[in-house]
Parts: structure tokens; C-alpha cells; sequence
């Protein structure tokens, strides 16, 4: 998972809607799970009042079944939903790869162009262009990282050795 503050908008984006699934889900079961408990204690406190025994397996699996036939509606309605929200995340992961894949994309083109200005330009010209790179709100002060990079005696981009 992305740190919060490194995620592009459709990290956030994505992040915030599985956490309302995860909520949705988390919300719907507890419910759920509460009302069987809550019927189940009924129906076994029925039992004991009118047969003096606890239930029997086959008591115990006729409610069950019973339980399943009068929720059936809900946890259709749940499937669904929740079906529908984690399909609607997909579209949220694709348009964040696409981001990542877009900017990785473009610091390469950078890259390279900065490589071949790297070995046509006297040593003056080149730390002369990569200030300006630096500079806050510089054209390119995404690719800060990249300097820091060159500045080292040998850099390998994709299967080039530049010195």
C-alpha cells in the first residue's frame, strides 16, 4: 500500500472507498450477526419453555434454514451492493497504475533527454541546467531525485552506463 503522503489523488481516491467497503461490510455483518444471536437465544429459550430440553440438531438446523429464508432479501441486497462498490474500486486502481505507469513514463523521457544534454553540454552548462531544474517551481523540480542520481560517478539507465 502507498504511504498517505505519497499517494497520487486515485490512491486517495481508491484508499477512502475501501475503507467505506471495509466500514460497509464490517457494519452489515455486526448487524447481522446480532440478530441471529438475538433470534437464535429466542428460539432456544421458546424451546426450553415449552419442551423443559434445549434444541435438537434438527430444531436447530430447521431455524437456521428458516433464519436464511426470512434474511434472504437483505443479504441479496448486500451481495449486491456490495459487489457493485468493489467493481467500482477496479476503475479506481486502473486510473492509479495508469498515474504511476504516466509519470514514471515521463521522468524516463526526462531522463534521457537530460542524459543526451548531459554529454553535449560543457560542465557549466550542465550544472547550470540542473540548478534551474532544482529551483522551486522550476520546469523540472519533479525530477530532483534524477539529479541526485547523475551527481554520482556512474549512472545506469536503462542499460546504459553513463561516466
Amino acid at each position: 500500500m502507498v504511504e498517505h503522503d505519497k499517494e497520487n489523488i486515485w490512491d486517495e481516491k481508491y484508499r477512502l472507498k475501501r475503507e467505506e467497503v471495509q466500514k460497509f461490510h464490517h457494519d452489515y455483518w455486526r448487524k447481522n450477526n446480532h440478530r441471529y444471536e438475538s433470534e437464535k437465544q429466542e428460539f432456544e429459550r421458546a424451546v426450553l419453555r415449552s419442551h423443559n430440553r434445549k434444541p435438537t440438531q434438527a430444531e436447530q438446523s430447521q431455524f437456521y434454514s428458516n433464519y436464511l429464508h426470512q434474511t434472504r432479501n437483505a443479504m441479496l441486497a448486500y451481495n449486491f451492493t456490495w459487489l457493485k462498490m468493489n467493481f467500482g474500486m477496479v476503475g479506481l486502481t486502473l486510473q492509479s497504475s495508469l498515474d504511476r505507469v504516466s509519470k514514471v513514463f515521463n521522468e524516463t523521457l526526462s531522463l534521457e533527454y537530460l542524459l543526451q544534454r548531459k554529454q553535449s553540454k560543457s560542465v557549466k552548462e550542465w550544472q547550470r541546467l540542473m540548478q534551474s531544474l532544482k529551483s522551486p517551481g522550476g520546469a523540472g523540480s519533479g525530477i530532483v531525485g534524477i539529479y541526485r542520481g547523475l551527481t554520482h560517478s556512474s549512472f545506469r539507465a536503462q542499460g546504459v552506463t553513463v561516466r
